[in-house]
């Protein structure tokens, strides 16, 4: 075995989840499709909380901020927020809120996410919102890090085959994490 090989190995084997959160940073995890919550080890909710942070970490336009980009939708982010609670989603709770950073450089606390999973053919919407304060929608939010939370073997058997499917074609680091697909690759993500 050739040296970078065996160091490919152990990085992997000794940090497979450097995305993870650190457990105190998380307030909740539920994981919720077909209407049942989904029981996760702790390491993979801790997994899931740190790359959830990352994916919303930077976005596109977000509907408080830019509400002509998302036209009377915007109006709706309240009660779409309560709609999804009660549907298929991932939802995370910080116990620090952490800033989103739109691409034009405006910033929006976040201590709560919320990821719809209710749809078979793409993840979303991402809605966030601090400290039980006004909820935003956001676009364009990190499609490497949708992939990311898509190819974690441990949700395979909970998630839409559509999402898994994409994960026997993308390229891995030696640590493991996605690297940046091809367009043509990756599945819609709001």
């Amino acid at each position: 075995m050739r040296l970078g090989n065996l160091l490919a190995l152990l990085l992997l084997v000794v940090n497979p989840a450097s995305h993870a959160a650190d457990p105190a940073d998380v307030k909740s995890l539920t994981l919720r499709l077909s209407g049942a919550d989904v029981q996760l080890p702790d390491a993979v909710s801790a997994r899931l909380a740190g790359t959830v942070r990352e994916w919303v970490s930077s976005c596109g336009p977000n509907s408080l901020q830019h509400p002509q980009n998302f036209g009377p939708l915007a109006q709706e982010t309240e009660s779409r927020w309560h709609r999804m609670l009660g549907s298929s989603r991932l939802h995370v709770v910080y116990a620090q809120p952490f800033e989103s950073v739109a691409w034009s450089g405006e910033r929006l606390p976040v201590s709560e996410v919320l990821i719809g999973l209710a749809d078979d053919e793409f993840l979303g919407p991402e809605l966030t919102r601090s400290a039980g304060r006004a909820v935003s929608e956001h676009t364009k939010c990190g499609t490497v890090q949708a992939l990311e939370f898509s190819c974690m073997p441990e949700l395979f058997p909970y998630l839409p085959a559509r999402y898994t499917r994409v994960c026997a074609f993308l390229k891995r680091d030696p640590a493991g994490h996605i690297i940046e697909p091809e367009a043509d690759i990756a599945p819609s993500c709001s």
